[in-house]
């Protein structure tokens, strides 16, 4: 086997199928360039998709006739001198790469000229084959233009989408662009189509209500916080505001576009319990980290990075943005021994408030008494009266319990002073339970049911491997699991408030859970998922008709807890109509 030098363009070549995959590589690299040469302005146009033309212009700093004949060579960058310089990028660009790979797949044509330079220069490459600078008329900054791109790669080619697809891959890409930073304006035509326009602006959210629009920006809740060296500037949504995909979920280092798993994980972390497992928040993120503590050298295309301490920022995001949902009432309490179930991170110990209760506001005297539907037998409890006036929530933690009304075997149908609340009876119930045995946890109270007989549960080694790994975590919710022999356990004991679920249904929820894998990377957390998932086993089943004293008790805990609007896992506990608006359904108000 002989061992050769690859020439120049066959390396070119491979270089440029990890920088230029699509029309909306070419675009990143050179909007990035231009972005670094310090453009306030950026022109982007292209053709077919970008594979037919793309030129992009800007009013940056411009070249010289001999940065720009160096600007296609192999490695050549202005970016860094050394070594050491690679720990501390602060550019978009850096690795002197982009210029000669796109080059090498394209017929390139580079117009530039320096502030205060009295002429500009041109470039012309073909295939990486280049010719000039020769001297050339020109405005100030650099005008690139890309045809033909793949013209000599042509099974590359091939692989493209269609126009429309290609097309709006760019779109998109410009739109992350334009996101990460708020000082300069981006415009982008194709077949002299303005499709983007986005002016140079002095906020982020004002940039956000030019990209996106402004009906969603201004519900975006603002927020930063700080960790070390690390700083964090939010605008995310609030709990009602959620999108079907996490297209809507922005993350930016340093201004640069990044994916970063983890750092999303953080994010649906903020939420969680707050919102349905199935929607995601929008959000948009900006993180200033110490160059010395990101390492962005780690794929040609830059949009992933590696942090020396990514469990710092982890936390950071899910405290910062949780803490804002709560200043707003959006989350309610789900902790495990005072730390919030959603904050659990190694460090962390703060409460998210909660919300407090508020007495209702009764009109004197009011007493409806029975009514013409109500069914015999029906669970009803009379209003009080007398409470003091307040500003006029329908149900608080002060008041005695109102009139209710089982219905369909599924919802509760609670009067109140000015209006009605329908409460879901098994998310509720899920609810109630999930608090009984968090307060449990909280005081440290041994209420738990001892099994006269202990559940032996068998299972494969694996799945027992795993209960025993975490039979001490599992203490803490009740659950007292040992060893019996090599193919099973045993279960001596579950939490009170789940004496009725079977116990071979409580091992194999807790199964469940541990079988998850990653989810919970602390005790705390552990046990938070545990006693969400076994809440939601032994609540009461959709359709399953509660006796008349645990419909009343289901009411009371809602009635005394007006901070628990959802269950664990972020479903409605009820929904509320006001007297207002049946006053306006019926037609007797307007």
């Amino acid at each position: 086997m002989t061992v050769r030098v690859l020439a120049p363009e066959v390396a070119n070549r491979i270089a440029a199928g990890e920088v230029v995959e699509r029309p909306a590589s070419v675009v990143k690299e050179l909007v990035e360039n231009a972005l670094d040469a310090g453009a306030r302005r950026i022109l982007v146009e292209s053709e077919e998709g970008g594979l037919k033309l793309i030129r992009i212009t800007d009013d940056g700093a411009g070249m010289g006739p001999d940065d720009l004949a160096r600007s296609v060579l192999p490695h050549a960058t202005s970016k860094i001198l050394d070594v050491d310089d690679l720990f501390s990028v602060a550019t978009y660009g850096f690795r002197g790469e982009a210029l000669p790979s796109i080059a090498s797949v394209s017929r390139m044509e580079i117009t530039t000229r320096a502030a205060g330079a009295a002429l500009g220069s041109r470039l012309l490459v073909e295939g990486g084959a280049a010719t000039g600078p020769i001297d050339a008329g020109a405005p100030f900054g650099t005008t690139v233009e890309v045809r033909n791109l793949f013209f000599n790669v042509p099974a590359r080619r091939k692989f493209m989408k269609s126009e429309r697809a290609e097309q709006a891959a760019i779109v998109e890409l410009l739109t992350r662009m334009a996101l990460s930073e708020t000082g300069f304006a981006l415009e982008y035509r194709t077949e002299s189509r303005k499709v983007l326009d986005i002016p140079s602006t002095t906020s982020r959210r004002a940039r956000i209500a030019a990209v996106i629009g402004a009906s969603e920006a201004d519900r975006l809740l603002e927020a930063e916080g700080a960790r070390g060296s690390a700083r964090l500037h939010a605008l995310h949504s609030p709990v009602d505001l959620v999108a079907a995909t996490k297209a809507r979920q922005h993350l930016f280092v340093n201004g640069r576009w990044i994916r970063d798993r983890k750092l999303s994980v953080a994010i649906a972390e903020a939420y969680r319990g707050l919102i349905m497992p199935k929607d995601n928040p929008i959000a948009y993120l900006w993180l200033s980290v110490d160059p010395a503590e990101v390492d962005v050298n780690v794929h040609p295309t830059k949009t992933e990075v590696r942090f020396r301490d990514p469990d710092a920022l982890f936390s950071l995001i899910v405290r910062t943005l949780r803490d804002r949902l709560a200043s707003v009432g959006g989350a309610h309490r789900l902790s495990v021994g005072g730390v919030p179930w959603a904050t659990l991170r190694p460090q962390e110990s703060s409460e998210v408030p909660s919300a407090p209760g508020r007495p209702v506001e009764v009109r004197e005297g009011y007493d409806p008494g029975p009514m013409p539907w109500d069914p015999p037998g029906a669970s009803v409890r009379p209003v009080e009266t007398g409470v003091p006036p307040s500003d006029g929530v329908l149900f608080a933690s002060e008041a005695p319990t109102p009139r209710f009304l089982q219905m369909h075997r599924s919802y509760v149908v609670v009067e109140g002073a000015e209006g009605i609340r329908i409460l879901d009876q098994h998310a509720l119930h899920e609810r109630k339970l999930f608090d009984e045995l968090m307060e449990r946890i909280d005081a440290r109270e041994a209420r738990d049911q001892l099994l006269l007989v202990p559940e032996v549960h068998e299972a494969p080694p694996s799945d027992i491997a795993l209960l025993l790994d975490h039979a001490e975590a599992l203490k803490d919710v009740g659950l007292a699991i040992e060893p019996f022999g090599h193919t099973a356990v045993a279960l001596r004991s579950v939490p009170l408030p789940l004496r009725r679920m079977p116990p071979t249904d409580v091992v194999k929820a807790v199964l469940g859970v541990l079988r998850e894998g990653g989810r919970a990377p602390t005790r705390a957390a552990l046990v938070a998922d545990v006693v969400a998932t076994l809440a939601c086993k032994a609540a009461v089943k959709f359709g399953d008709r509660l006796p008349e004293p645990e419909v009343e008790a289901l009411v009371r805990h809602e009635h005394a807890h007006p901070e628990a609007r959802n269950c664990p896992h972020g479903r409605n506990t009820a929904v509320e109509i006001s007297l207002r608006d049946l006053e306006v359904r019926f037609q007797r108000k307007k």
